[in-house]
């Protein structure tokens, strides 16, 4: 009996993974779901996410992006007047014992089709290719960190690029919590 329950238990553990479609309805309105209607539908692709994560300076394995120059950039002929990190602010102190920092962007004007926001910290990219203005980034050390970001399109090279951002990441020490064996003299 013990056996029979435990793998049903184990069959609700395990991920559920389905496809989603997308189609034109009569109305004329888009509509998704997991079944499609019998014609007319194409499997469509969900966006990652914005709270989920990748580990902090790995982005899909091996990043394509190039460095980022020093100073803020913007292409000679570009479409974009600034880009900004609006949070955290310059300077700010963040306080969080997981390590997660909420980075907002702000670029005027608002990203257009194609182009995609890419985020630096410590000069190492931890997102790419992603075009929500806010980020949740996980597991970030304490301490003194730098955040840069940049809007690539079809060229390798960035459209414009942020002024960099230090941020001053405190967390409690894992030593705080626990006692002393010693006894007091």
């Amino acid at each position: 009996m013990n056996k029979v329950f435990l793998f049903f238990l184990l069959l609700l553990c395990m991920p559920v993974t389905a496809e989603v479609y997308t189609w034109i309805g009569a109305d004329g309105n888009r509509h998704y779901g997991d079944r499609p209607p019998e014609a007319g539908a194409k499997a469509a692709t969900v966006p990652e996410s914005v709270y989920a994560s990748p580990k902090v300076g790995w982005v899909n394995g091996v990043s394509r992006r190039p460095p980022l120059p020093d100073e803020p950039q913007r292409a000679a002929n570009g479409y974009y007047n600034s880009l900004e990190i609006l949070r955290p602010v310059n300077d700010d102190s963040v306080r969080n014992s997981n390590g997660d920092v909420q980075v907002v962007l702000y670029a005027d004007p608002p990203l257009r089709r194609g182009d995609l926001f890419t985020l630096y910290l410590d000069d190492e990219v931890v997102y790419e290719n992603f075009s929500a203005d806010v980020r949740i980034l996980n597991g970030v050390d304490r301490g003194t960190h730098t955040l840069r970001a940049a809007i690539f399109g079809q060229e390798s090279s960035a459209l414009i690029t942020s002024a960099p951002t230090t941020f001053h990441l405190h967390s409690p020490s894992r030593l705080i919590n626990r006692r002393s064996n010693t006894p007091n003299l």
